[in-house]
């Protein structure tokens, strides 16, 4: 296996056991729950760049129009995008250091 792969085999190893894991703790059934919470958490870590500033714009989307709002399943959702926006940050400090 190539050096340059390994990490990201190991990041998608990460997320995949992140969706197992919220997707276990549902609270009752949902239709389509899966894809849902693979929304949330790309929307959680959709960042924009502005003069290399990182701005994360789809947690500041997530947190004004969806945050608080009665849904079944409320908790995991927003544990999805605290997530993506919390895997994206961990990305940006581990390119600033290598």
């Amino acid at each position: 296996m190539n050096r340059c792969s390994a990490p990201g085999l190991i990041w998608l190893i990460a997320v995949i056991f992140l969706f197992i894991s919220l997707y276990g703790r549902k609270e009752r059934e949902e239709p389509y729950l899966l894809l849902k919470l693979i929304g949330y958490f790309l929307l959680g870590g959709f960042i924009f760049y502005l003069n290399s500033i990182p701005i994360p714009v789809g947690f500041i989307i997530y947190w004004l129009a969806l945050h608080g709002k009665p849904k079944p399943n409320r908790v995991i959702k927003e544990s999805a995008a605290v997530w993506g926006v919390g895997l994206q940050l961990i990305q940006l400090f581990l390119r600033l250091i290598f």
